[in-house]
């Protein structure tokens, strides 16, 4: 009687079959009510429109009027194109391309997911995987309805995709393709965005330095390939923006860059001034006490 059963415990479900529960929960945020749906950040629909009207004008605006490239470029670059193929098959509608720009963010989440179990369950164990898959999806519901638009999702799945190709199988197989395949993987990490540029230093550095092969000649130069690759990746789009804007990151970056530093001029004028009242306050009172005892 035993013996139909046995075949059932031969059989070894796939850890990436449950990530399938995640998918309702995720693909929602698509499809809720346009009165709930406009609750998310000012930055989504900032992407969105910029996005959008690249096909009415031939530029990214969000005015229609001024050119902006106040974007993380590969998140544009993407929405761009997936609007530009929404008008080849008949979309108009902004709210029909702002779902349709949510659905691409899931699509991206649900990638990160599954590297992030795969990762964990070859380098640490499946109940590591697991735990960290579901931190990563059940809480993060004011995530989903503010952010999601936004790069962040993208910015994720580069992420992990880089820190798992390095674990999984850079330091496996240090050759000169691998470094090639990792230069590109942190090419694109910081396109989306762009202060994750220091994550090329740093992973580069740390292999260089810690990595377990053997040979520091052999492990510089595959540091000198993956560096070149990303550079090769990331430094035209610098030419770029300098070239039509006159910085070399989004002018937003450069737009905070002034506000801090006028608010740290503002705070320390208003820092003198208090320190200089101080000053005045405690020679008045000097001059006090020298009278009361002259008299």
């Amino acid at each position: 009687m035993a013996q139909p059963f046995a075949a059932f415990r031969d059989i070894r479900l796939n850890p990436q079959l449950l990530l399938l529960l995640a998918v309702p929960l995720l693909l929602i945020q698509t499809f809720i009510p346009i009165e709930n749906f406009i609750h998310r950040g000012d930055d989504a629909f900032y992407y969105f429109n910029v996005a959008i009207n690249y096909h009415l004008f031939g530029h990214w605006t969000y005015d229609g009027i001024n050119s902006t490239n106040g974007v993380q470029p590969l998140w544009a670059m993407i929405l761009t194109a997936v609007a530009k193929l929404g008008y080849w098959v008949g979309i108009r509608e902004p709210d029909t391309f702002a779902r349709l720009f949510v659905a691409l963010t899931t699509c991206l989440h649900l990638g990160s997911l599954s590297i992030l179990l795969h990762l964990f369950q070859r380098k640490i164990s499946l109940l590591a995987g697991i735990i960290t898959v579901g931190a990563f999806v059940f809480p993060l519901g004011i995530v989903w309805s503010r952010l999601w638009g936004m790069e962040s999702s993208l910015y994720a799945f580069t992420l992990v995709s880089t820190i798992a190709y390095y674990h999984l199988s850079f330091q496996n197989r240090p050759t000169t393709k691998s470094a090639i395949t990792l230069g590109i993987l942190l090419a694109l990490t910081a396109l989306s965005r762009l202060n994750a540029g220091l994550l090329i230093a740093i992973l580069l550095s740390h292999y260089l330095v810690l990595g377990h092969q053997p040979g520091f000649t052999h492990r510089l130069k595959l540091v000198l390939v993956a560096g070149i690759t990303s550079s090769a990746l990331i430094i035209p789009y610098g030419i770029w923006n300098y070239l039509t804007s006159g910085h070399i990151g989004p002018i937003s970056g450069a737009v905070k860059a002034v506000t801090v530093q006028q608010l740290l001029e503002r705070a320390e004028r208003v820092v003198n001034r208090f320190s200089q009242e101080r000053i005045l306050a405690s020679s008045a009172r000097i001059g006090m006490v020298c009278d009361c005892t002259d008299e």
